[in-house]
């Protein structure tokens, strides 16, 4: 009875406080909604993202973008990949001979304007959805924590 009531009273917390899930919904959310917009031209937010990232930094490496977007070094992998095989972006290898360097090829940089306008349709709904608020309380988080790209230009 003891152990149940600490399990419930772990679990109750866990709900009503988490940040993370909430951050994780939120993800979901939004991501499907970007998604959704995208999907017409035949692409994901989490591509867009990667083209957009390559597009302000000019020829990168995977390491950077991993750096830079925070995500997984296995799902930049595989986003490059696919953005490769569409012929959005092209590698070379880099002057130690161990890594390569991405950059936007003119089909990607095609691709990328031509998502601008879904894109704004969508951060538009996303804006409405949470309102100015909360776009702004985000924002000023995503800031605080170094989520800012601005400014960091080739």
């Amino acid at each position: 009875m003891e152990q149940m009531s600490a399990v419930e009273d772990a679990a109750d917390e866990i709900e009503s406080r988490c940040l993370g899930t909430r951050i994780r919904v939120l993800d979901r959310t939004l991501s499907t909604l970007f998604d959704r917009h995208l999907r017409p031209l035949g692409i994901r937010i989490t591509q867009l993202t990667l083209l957009t990232a390559i597009s302000q930094m000019g020829e990168t490496g995977p390491r950077e973008l991993v750096q830079r977007l925070r995500l997984e070094k296995s799902t930049v992998s595989r986003t490059i990949d696919r953005l490769i095989d569409l012929g959005w972006i092209t590698t070379t290898a880099a002057d130690d001979g161990r890594s390569y360097r991405i950059k936007l090829t003119r089909k990607g940089r095609n691709k990328l304007v031509e998502a601008h306008p879904a894109w704004q349709r969508a951060q538009a709904e996303a804006e409405r959805m949470l309102g100015a608020s909360h776009v702004s309380a985000i924002r000023k988080v995503g800031d605080a924590v170094g989520g800012k790209t601005r400014g960091q230009k080739r």
